[in-house]
């Protein structure tokens, strides 16, 4: 994570999204409960998304739910925590909090649950059939009709008939149920739904979670959206730090070498005096041609004062050379002869003078500025598209 984007932690319902760096103090509503919160140090950090938040008061994702009435566990989403749930097994509702939830596998014993859940999720319910079905068997057994075969004798016919042979065979027809067959079925009673206690304070009811996997996420989409910003950002500030690098190895050049800048253009204007004076000066046989080529080449300089500067260091370096006297009777320099051969020394002279100072850049240092100026133009591009990107998926949502 760059210093140009945090992750913040939201309070209210432990959603991790990425934010600016420089939004720190300004309220930030979150994308998933639409709660704001002030952005601070404390509830934001500097790193991914895919670590745990370090003062946030639960995570995103899912968590364990051990109820406290029948002891059942079901996963629950950590959004929901301070809203209020109904049991999966029981269905009496609970205020889900961070005492009743905890970040572990649903195989996992609960920590403080009043009632233990059976390893099998079934003892206790195993119990209460068992009974159930003795309980139907013993009132079977004193309500069932007595039948004449095993009866006590009642009278003396009954007696007589008792004794005569055959009289203890079964009588003939369709024999009488044994007692496992005619017992009924015991079934377990579904308790009814206790009330609410009072204290609990009335909020959303979130939709019940049935126990087993957990359904997949419905903002999936939106967080992935929310990585490739991220990753975007960091791609981002990554390519203007290295852009950065290269203008500043190229600024530290520059202050290595004063003035080859000028020294350049210096260069290239005595370059294009020296050119214009010798087609001007060239062919002017007669008097009348040398002054009109002198002033032609008058003319030229003053047309631009970059070459007016040229021309009062010309006459400077004339007034030092010892080889010549023609800057003796010159007041300025248009009153040089620029036809002259002093003037053509002091020219190639000045020229250069100005070649040697001019130091360009290193190739290697322009073409790697200008190679990380486009990857730095691509980096925000890609960065803008990811962004738009998570616009349309939290419209969506």
């Amino acid at each position: 994570m760059t210093a140009s984007v945090r992750t913040f932690d939201c309070p209210w319902c432990g959603a991790i999204a990425p934010v600016p760096a420089d939004h720190l103090g300004e309220h930030f509503p979150c994308p998933e409960c639409k709660k704001s919160t002030k952005l601070t140090a404390t509830n934001t950090s500097d790193r991914p998304p895919t670590a745990p938040p370090p003062d946030a008061p639960h995570t995103s994702g899912h968590r364990t739910f051990d109820c406290p009435w029948c002891g059942a566990i079901a996963p629950i989403p950590a959004s929901h925590l301070g809203e209020r749930f109904h049991c999966p097994e029981c269905g009496k509702e609970t205020k889900l909090t961070s005492m009743n939830t905890r970040a572990a596998a649903l195989t996992a014993p609960p920590p403080d649950a009043p009632h233990p859940v059976d390893a099998k999720g079934g003892g206790r319910g195993v119990l209460v059939a068992v009974a159930l079905v003795v309980a139907g068997a013993a009132a079977w057994w004193f309500t069932r009709p007595v039948s004449p075969a095993t009866s006590g004798p009642t009278s003396g016919t009954t007696a007589a008939k008792a004794s005569e042979p055959g009289a203890g065979a079964p009588p003939s027809g369709p024999a009488a149920p044994s007692p496992t067959e005619a017992m009924p079925v015991a079934r377990m009673p579904v308790a009814p739904s206790p009330t609410v206690p009072p204290d609990l304070p009335p909020s959303v009811v979130p939709p019940t979670v049935s126990a087993g996997p957990a359904a997949p996420d419905p903002d999936v989409e939106r967080v992935a959206r929310q990585g490739e910003l991220v990753k975007a950002l960091e791609g981002a500030a990554e390519a203007s730090k290295r852009h950065e690098e290269a203008r500043a190895a190229l600024a530290a050049f520059t202050a290595a070498h004063p003035g080859a800048e000028r020294a350049v253009a210096d260069a290239a204007a005595y370059e294009a005096l020296r050119a214009e004076r010798a087609r001007r000066v060239e062919g002017a046989a007669t008097v009348e041609a040398a002054r009109a080529s002198r002033a032609a080449v008058v003319a030229f300089i003053e047309a631009d004062p970059a070459r007016v500067a040229l021309a009062e260091r010309t006459l400077a370096w004339l007034r030092t050379d010892l080889d010549g006297r023609e800057a003796a009777g010159a007041t300025t320099w248009r009153d040089l002869h620029w036809g002259g051969a002093g003037v053509e020394r002091a020219l190639t002279a000045l020229t250069a003078a100005a070649s040697a100072a001019a130091v360009p850049p290193p190739t290697d240092l322009l073409r790697a500025e200008d190679d990380l100026r486009r990857a730095r133009e691509e980096a925000q591009r890609r960065a803008d598209e990811a962004k738009a990107r998570l616009d349309a998926a939290s419209a969506r949502r």
